[in-house]
């Protein structure tokens, strides 16, 4: 996975960085297993995901092909750690990982997104399967025991696909 691969995942997965809870949504902690496929003008792959969060920290590790760690990321509101390979751990402010690939994600939004809900301090507008918020087209294609288990973000032209195989509370 490229240098640039690696930055378009950890950017859209630190998003958890969101750590309050909207009502009628699952435990402030959680755990999501799954795979996360991204396509854009300048990268297309995928990454297996392992994402925990809690009230304050969020870990997540990536993992591609035979199991190789591609990164892991930990966090909170404020700050990220990013290990990749054999390179040293770098701690950036959460906000510059959009400065760093040269382009917005939903930092702020996803941690809601991933369990079926819309940020609640944004407006959205909903349609057939899912609703439209900060600029992100959210689409659930699929749900199991009420969570969603495959969720497409759209933004121009970059589509993030996360398949959820398990979640844990």
């Amino acid at each position: 996975m490229t240098r640039y691969g690696v930055l378009l995942l950890t950017s859209m997965l630190s998003a958890c960085t969101n750590i309050s809870v909207p009502e009628g949504t699952p435990s402030e902690s959680w755990r999501l297993v799954g795979k996360l496929g991204v396509r854009s003008p300048d990268y297309n792959g995928s990454a297996a995901v392992d994402w925990q969060q809690s009230i304050e920290r969020y870990e997540i590790s990536l993992t591609g092909a035979l199991g190789v760690s591609v990164a892991n990321i930990a966090g909170d509101q404020r700050l990220v750690q990013i290990t990749r390979g054999d390179e040293p751990t770098r701690t950036l402010p959460t906000q510059a990982l959009s400065e760093e690939i040269g382009y917005e994600l939903p930092l702020a939004h996803l941690s809601y997104w991933v369990r079926g809900v819309p940020d609640p301090g944004y407006a959205a507008t909903e349609h057939e399967t899912g609703f439209d918020q900060a600029g992100w087209r959210i689409e659930y294609l699929g749900f199991e025991a009420s969570m969603p288990r495959k969720i497409r973000f759209t933004r121009d032209a970059t589509k993030l696909t996360l398949i959820v195989r398990n979640w844990e509370f």
